[in-house]
């Protein structure tokens, strides 16, 4: 098998059971599972990347595009969160 493609099935696994882990978190009332299953999922997925620069960034943007659009949606109403994941908020 090309070891590219390798690479690929493997992060595609990983970010699915990441995913898996985060829906199953939300579920079960533990929030947090979903992004804590996500730190070594990305930190294989950058150990995978042979230009870890420009993957970094367009992680960076993709999260702060999807952050932009979950607030506007929040702020017009269009979502209402269940509850929030910091205590103070």
């Amino acid at each position: 098998m090309n070891k590219v493609v390798l690479k690929k099935i493997v992060n595609l696994l990983l970010f699915q059971v990441a995913w898996f882990a985060a829906v199953l978190g939300a579920a079960r009332g533990m929030p947090l599972l979903g992004p804590l299953a996500f730190i070594p999922v990305l930190g294989v997925h950058l150990a995978l990347q042979e230009d870890r620069r420009s993957e970094v960034k367009l992680i960076l943007a993709a999260a702060a595009i999807g952050f932009l659009f979950d607030t506007l949606m929040v702020a017009t109403g269009a979502f209402t969160p269940v509850r929030s994941l910091l205590p103070l908020v």
